[in-house]
């Protein structure tokens, strides 16, 4: 019977945890407009006909553009919305103390 051996590669739980914690943040970056443009590109291909009659400036509007996110570009909304979890998070944590 093979004996299977795991090597860690970072020893404490909170070094592994905040490794996980950026791998999930970077994947999120990479794979957030990959899905967007796919979907995007199903919405206009079902929406085909009404976005051609609506013209092109309300068919932008409507659908719109991944880059154009509220606020800026994406990566900034992230870091953003990661931002205001921590400060709400921080703020609970005082009001307790």
């Amino acid at each position: 019977m093979n004996e299977f051996i795991v090597k860690r590669i970072f020893k404490g739980q909170l070094a592994t945890g905040l490794a996980a914690w950026i791998l999930c943040l970077v994947l999120a970056c990479v794979l957030w407009p990959l899905w967007s443009m796919f979907f995007k590109s199903i919405f206009s291909a079902l929406a085909a006909p009404g976005l051609a009659a609506a013209g092109s400036k309300l068919a932008g509007q409507l659908i719109g553009e991944w880059w154009k996110a509220p606020g800026g570009n994406h990566f900034i909304v992230i870091l953003r919305r990661i931002r205001f979890v921590t400060d709400t998070v921080d703020q609970h944590l005082r009001n307790l103390i």
